[in-house]
């Protein structure tokens, strides 16, 4: 029979910062990563489980669990059967934009809220995000209703800022620079030679400091070693260039990955689709800004 197969499918429908992630996992595992965005995923059926915060934490269906941004996270099964989920990634704005002044203080924007808690039972969130989810689906009825995904946002907003933020603070995690200075400096050196091939020796004299003193401070401070911080800043960067609109081939090669192929295997393993089904989601090319569909994707 062979082993069960991915089905994901990726999109940015047209709400400034938002993008959507429909997926059902059977296989895939998410190494430790960050995204730029935060995140706020509708377990649909099954379980998942994730380390996050230096806690385990297990989303099953009907739950909704909240990542802020640049906060290091993974990802395993945790039912047989895998987990289906719907997923929205809001970037910088992507909620405010749709609240303007903060009542509280005019003149200042609203911020964009930091998650106090990570897994939720709470069913009218639930059925709002499965109402906008709907909405934002360019083969449902209503797809092309600009008014109604924003008011839809609008609602999503008031609700996760009034029930789940952190009055007036922002995520944290390894987005923000600064902290120890060595890792400053190394993280600075990693960014800009993302495609050649650093040693950790050469990282630590960079740094001034031991290579076992890097790593341990690399972990502590980002989440993570730096040879898994470079691949990371490496999936990111071809993102934003997939999202341009350029050649995987060529983007490959650009940002320190072997060939293609390789490119493909990781970016899969961090991102949960293809190098091709970001790119036409990104760009609305071959599909998914008309009429995305699930791809089956193996493992």
């Amino acid at each position: 029979m062979g082993k069960p197969k991915d089905l994901s499918t990726f999109w940015m429908p047209p709400v400034n910062g938002v993008e959507v992630l429909h997926a059902h996992f059977r296989q895939h595992q998410y190494p430790r990563h960050t995204h730029e965005a935060a995140t706020v995923a509708l377990m649909d059926s099954g379980a998942a489980s994730f380390l996050y915060r230096g806690e385990i934490h297990t989303a099953a269906a009907g739950d909704v669990f909240l990542i802020n941004p640049g906060e290091v996270h993974t990802g395993w099964l945790a039912h047989p059967q895998g987990y289906r989920y719907r997923v929205l990634y809001l970037g910088a704005g992507a909620l405010e934009q749709f609240h303007g002044e903060d009542p509280a203080d005019p003149g200042r924007r609203s911020r964009p809220p930091a998650f106090r808690e990570t897994v939720v039972q709470d069913a009218r969130l639930a059925a709002l995000l499965d109402r906008t989810h709907h909405a934002l689906k360019p083969a449902s009825p209503g797809a092309d209703d600009r008014l109604l995904q924003e008011e839809l946002f609008a609602e999503l907003g008031q609700v996760l800022g009034n029930w789940y933020a952190e009055p007036g603070s922002t995520g944290s995690g390894p987005g923000p620079k600064g902290g120890n200075r060595a890792v400053s400096v190394a993280r600075e050196y990693l960014e800009s030679r993302l495609a050649e091939k650093v040693s950790l020796l050469e990282l630590a004299g960079v740094a001034c400091v031991s290579p076992f003193r890097l790593s341990r401070l690399f972990n502590a401070e980002l989440g993570m070693p730096p040879h898994a911080f470079q691949i990371l800043l490496r999936v990111k960067q071809a993102r934003r260039l997939l999202a341009g609109g350029g050649r995987a081939v060529d983007i490959a090669r650009e940002v320190g990955f072997y060939d293609q192929a390789h490119l493909n295997r990781v970016f899969k393993r961090y991102t949960g689709v293809t190098p091709h089904q970001f790119m036409v989601g990104a760009t609305g090319s071959a599909g998914p800004a008309h009429s995305p569909r699930l791809v089956e994707e193996g493992p």
